[in-house]
């Protein structure tokens, strides 16, 4: 964005895209985080009203390492984690943290809808 917050800076580096109207791509971003202990930065963003089999089941998608520059689709992902259950909303927040006590960092996805809301930890890679 620009810097009075008017237009979108297109000049980004990587892009990702290929949601579904609705599907909130990007609600929900864990950047700069190595999460499968590679030493690559990778990054994870969801999509918590994806209806990928269900109802607003909700997804996280992450990519292991990422180009310096281009464009990914969804489809390019190296994991996709996806609600089990309509209207949870899988992924409405993310986050990455030492959880575990294993010294490597853990994806933390928050799902809001599921009985009185939860965050699923899912543990360092590899994938």
């Amino acid at each position: 964005m620009s810097n009075d917050g008017s237009t979108l800076d297109t000049d980004a580096s990587v892009v990702i895209s290929g949601a579904a109207l609705g599907d909130h791509l990007g609600e929900g971003v864990a950047a700069s985080a190595d999460l499968d202990g590679d030493g690559r930065e990778d990054v994870a963003v969801s999509r918590p009203g994806a209806e990928l089999s269900g109802l607003n089941r909700g997804a996280v998608s992450i990519y292991l390492g990422l180009p310096d520059s281009g464009a990914l689709s969804l489809t390019d992902a190296d994991l996709t984690v996806t609600g089990d259950a309509d209207s949870t909303e899988l992924g409405t927040s993310l986050g990455a943290g030492f959880v575990d006590g294993d010294s490597f960092l853990d994806l933390l996805i928050g799902v809001p809808e599921l009985d009185e809301g939860r965050i699923l930890v899912l543990p360092a890679g590899p994938y």
